[in-house]
């Protein structure tokens, strides 16, 4: 009787691994094609203004989880030297200490010029640098921490105008007086919408208000109603709980035990 109990636990067991199979596989999938439930938390928060910011975080995961990674982040980003004209403006991201000012509000004002003004965004970064490692220098000046660049063609009444405005927000910026080359990484041409997760977004959402970026900018959803039309979804400090997306998943096994043991105990 026992060993008959037994034997039929076992194919419950088998019943319940296949069916987190198939959830995991089809129901949730996980990043990159891999299974997985939950979804990871945001680490580097603002870098989301990019437009192709999922491949740099998958880059950057398949580095660290490499047992040859190093400090060094060659191979991680691709840039191409670019001729910058006089009379543009570099945002220095590398400002130290870092604060508000410095350090989050350029993310308020890249996404003003993106959004209201259409100003394209120059983001250089040196490819094989070091953390904290010089992405340029200009005029004996050495910049860190990705710069943003506004290319000097751009630098119209309007635009030095709300630049002059985060300047006095904590934005820290240099006009150029001279062309020099830079590592262009990527060039930013739209805004980013945020969705937050209903249930923990605030966390997140305290970053964006606090670099100036507006309600509008961001929308809230919990997980299983996200869809195609979300850009990037953050949801930090939180996990998905398997029942809320499949609950049947795990009562149908408990039913099949209960069903089960009856019987046993019948017997």
């Amino acid at each position: 009787m026992y060993t008959t109990f037994i034997k039929k636990i076992v194919l419950v067991f088998f019943f319940f691994l296949f069916g987190f199979i198939l959830f995991t596989s089809f129901v949730y999938p996980g990043e990159t094609g891999k299974t997985g439930i939950g979804m990871k938390e945001t680490n580097a928060f603002f870098s989301t203004i990019s437009n192709r910011i999922a491949s740099e975080n998958n880059a950057i995961d398949k580095k660290e989880d490499s047992p040859n990674s190093s400090s060094s982040i060659s191979n991680i980003f691709e840039n191409t030297d670019e001729l910058i004209p006089s009379g543009s403006y570099i945002i220095d991201m590398g400002v130290m200490p870092q604060t508000v000012g410095n350090a989050l509000k350029p993310y308020g004002l890249i996404w003003e010029l993106l959004e209201n003004h259409l100003v394209p965004i120059k983001w250089a970064i040196q490819s094989g640098k070091n953390k904290d490692g010089i992405d340029f220098t200009y005029n004996g000046m050495n910049f860190r921490g990705g710069p943003f660049i506004i290319l000097a063609e751009y630098r119209t009444p309007t635009v030095n105008a709300v630049i002059s405005e985060w300047e006095n927000k904590g934005v820290v910026g240099v006009s150029t007086s001279s062309d020099f080359f830079a590592p262009i990484e990527r060039t930013i041409n739209y805004s980013m919408n945020w969705t937050l997760d209903q249930e923990n977004g605030h966390i997140a959402e305290d970053y964006l208000i606090t670099a100036g970026i507006p309600g509008y900018a961001y929308n809230w959803v919990l997980p299983n109603n996200l869809n195609c039309c979300v850009d990037v979804f953050l949801m930090p400090h939180a996990g998905i709980p398997i029942i809320d997306y499949y609950p049947g998943m795990i009562i149908l096994p408990m039913a099949v035990v209960m069903v089960l043991f009856g019987r046993v105990v019948k017997q």
